[in-house]
């Protein structure tokens, strides 16, 4: 039954000063206090058999208030500060409006909260999934696409290191490793994705490397994604190269309408450049390169003369196919850079009056950004006469200035 002992405020006579307030009297029972026992707000009830102790706190619309000092006990705090070891034997919710979720929960392979795991042996497991992982830190992904698994921010200028992984085995085995793996790949059913890493900077752009599923093959994108702008190539079925942006060219003579070869290269060694137009050959009118091949932004100038796009080691190729020379003593072809020739071959000619000469030459250049390559041609020998530099024919290969950049 309930019990009610509600009454006026106790108190004491004093010495000096009379009916001095004390505080209610406590009530020791053998049972926990329920929502129908009354006392004065204040009093404390004792339940031997539990060894606990409750205080009355408020009555509202008759039901009173017990709150419990048991180890097992709630309470409401505006913030909890711990300094030291402890130890919690239940658990922790998390309290929001109408949802109550559990935070912390003990269990027998250790600490969960919310999907989060840690195990006895101090294994992290973040979003665990049904059954933890077994590594020592799994972050599973929240399924949303441009939401990362996790962050790791540096807020501090200079050098820092946001992640490091560091093998400190004193054997000195075993590997340090990144691996970024994708599973369950099924093109079939629409199921193919790249394994790769992004690096970024919201000023300069990004880069991306890694297996571009749908080719196979391992790449290097100059974006945010594999398969565009591909920078470097290796081929998964071959291991082939290919490096699609590396400056290179190839240009052919173009027949100039159908002309199909330059006169008026005179033969008293004077030397001329094959370039746009061709100098000074007059017959036709100017001529200009057929340009075949010209990755990474190179281009001719205005004389024709190709201008190098980036620093570094280039093999150029130039070709000439000269005719109308039967009584020339001599036919050289100079690659040249910058006005100076990097590379010549020459002919003693001998040729008769409906054949022709073909002269190449090869040369690795070292090479500044800006430098302009092109060849020219000098004849001597044939006094006033002059000598044609062909074009592409039906079966023949012209002349032509061809580059590439190694290194």
């Amino acid at each position: 039954m309930a019990t009610s002992i509600i009454g006026t405020q106790q108190r004491a006579y004093g010495i000096g000063q009379g009916l001095q307030p004390i505080p209610p009297f406590t009530i020791v029972a053998q049972r926990a206090p329920t929502t129908s026992d009354r006392a004065n707000i204040g009093t404390f009830w004792i339940f031997t058999t539990s060894n606990d102790c409750y205080v009355l706190v408020s009555i509202n619309n008759g039901i009173s208030n017990w709150v419990s000092f048991n180890q097992g006990g709630a309470g409401i705090f505006s913030s909890l500060q711990i300094n030291g070891p402890s130890e919690f034997n239940g658990n922790i919710l998390q309290q929001a409006p109408g949802v109550t979720a559990t935070l912390l929960a003990t269990t027998t392979a250790g600490l969960t909260n919310n999907g989060n795991f840690v195990n006895n042996t101090g294994a992290v497991t973040i979003n665990a999934p049904a059954a933890p992982g077994t590594a020592a830190l799994t972050v599973n992904g929240q399924n949303v696409i441009n939401v990362p698994s996790a962050s790791f921010v540096a807020n501090v200028a200079g050098m820092f290191e946001s992640v490091q992984f560091l093998n400190s085995n004193n054997a000195n085995t075993g590997s340090t490793e990144i691996s970024v793996i994708t599973t369950n790949q099924d093109a079939g059913a629409g199921r193919i994705g790249d394994a790769q890493i992004r690096f970024a900077d919201t000023v300069f752009g990004e880069f991306t490397l890694g297996r571009d599923a749908s080719a196979n093959d391992f790449v290097i994108s100059g974006g945010g994604a594999l398969g565009t702008d591909n920078r470097l190539t290796i081929s998964g079925a071959t291991g082939a190269v290919n490096l699609p942006e590396q400056p290179c060219f190839v240009l052919i003579l173009d027949n100039n309408g159908g002309v199909g070869a330059y006169t008026n290269v005179t033969g008293n060694a004077n030397i001329w450049d094959i370039g746009n137009p061709l100098l000074p050959i007059l017959n036709g009118g100017p001529s200009t390169y057929n340009v075949v091949v010209n990755n990474g932004a190179g281009a001719l100038n205005a004389n024709g003369q190709y201008v190098i796009p980036q620093a570094g080691q280039y093999l150029f190729t130039v070709g000439v196919r000269l005719s109308n020379v039967p009584t020339a003593t001599g036919c050289q072809l100079r690659l040249v850079k910058n006005a100076t020739i990097i590379g010549a071959v020459e002919n003693n000619c001998n040729v008769s009056g409906t054949g022709f000469l073909l002269l190449s030459t090869s040369n690795i250049v070292e090479c500044a950004q800006n430098d302009v390559i092109y060849a020219q041609i000098q004849v001597t020998g044939m006094a006033g006469n002059t000598a044609s530099v062909n074009s592409d024919g039906a079966s023949y290969l012209g002349t032509y200035l061809t580059g590439a950049l190694l290194n």
